[in-house]
């Protein structure tokens, strides 16, 4: 007989030299030619023994990623088991943890047989900080004052653009001007990611007024006759206390 490769010689009486040959099942294979049985597959670790008509001992078919076999005659792979905050990301694997990869901050698993991971839907003002986070939420970090965030696979925050005269107030904003105040009378800001207003430096015989500041003299009011300040952060002026006999006549 002279079956071709992956197949065997089963038919008494055959009439040609192809006649009655019969193909191996999974896990077996056969050289062809003249055998009459087909022998046992013997696939290294990480394949399987599931091709119809294998020709050798290692005609095999490697497991795709979130399965795995020990090789040998097995016709099919079984799934990974993962722990839940890994993936099974590795084609032939040998073993049923094989291969499992943490997964990066930003995304999560629930382990097994998953070969990717989802990602995080962290609430605005929060980050995805956890590597190997097990659920969509897990390791969700709020963002600090002068910070924001949209959510999401976020895995930082990104600085606030508040106004020149604000600074930002807001722990776990979601957005680049969430919580920006205006700076109060004697204080001022340059604005963007600051979360303290700056004091002011009027000069003696003024008064800081204005509420949004964007310098350390802007809306700086001299006292009226009658008044007087030191200047500095003053937000108001004080009366004058002359001598009797005496009136205040400077501004």
């Amino acid at each position: 007989m002279n079956c071709t490769a992956g197949y065997i010689a089963i038919k008494e009486g055959a009439t040609s030299n192809t006649d009655g040959c019969d193909q191996c099942t999974a896990g077996t294979f056969s050289a062809g030619g003249n055998a009459t049985t087909c022998s046992v597959s013997n696939c290294n670790a990480g394949y399987k023994a599931s091709k119809l008509g294998a020709i050798s001992t290692t005609d095999c078919v490697q497991c795709l990623a979130g399965t795995w076999s020990a090789g040998g005659a097995d016709i099919t792979c079984s799934n990974m088991t993962c722990a839940e905050g890994y993936k099974a990301s590795k084609a032939g694997a040998t073993t049923n943890v094989d291969g499992c990869t943490q997964c990066s901050a930003g995304t999560f698993s629930t382990g097994g047989s998953l070969n990717t991971c989802s990602n995080m839907t962290c609430a605005a003002g929060y980050i995805a900080t956890k590597v190997g986070a097990t659920s969509n939420t897990e390791g969700c970090t709020q963002c600090l004052v002068g910070t924001f965030s949209a959510g999401g696979t976020a895995i930082t925050c990104s600085n606030m653009t508040c106004l020149a005269g604000q600074y930002a107030t807001k722990a776990g904003a979601t957005y680049n001007k969430d919580g920006c105040e205006n700076c109060p009378a004697g204080k001022y800001s340059l604005g963007n990611a600051v979360t303290t207003c700056s004091d002011m430096t009027c000069a003696a015989g003024y008064i800081a007024t204005k509420v949004g500041a964007t310098s350390n003299t802007e809306g700086c009011t001299s006292c009226a006759v009658g008044t007087y300040s030191a200047g500095g952060t003053a937000t108001a002026c004080s009366p004058m206390a002359c001598p009797a006999g005496h009136i205040a006549v400077r501004v």
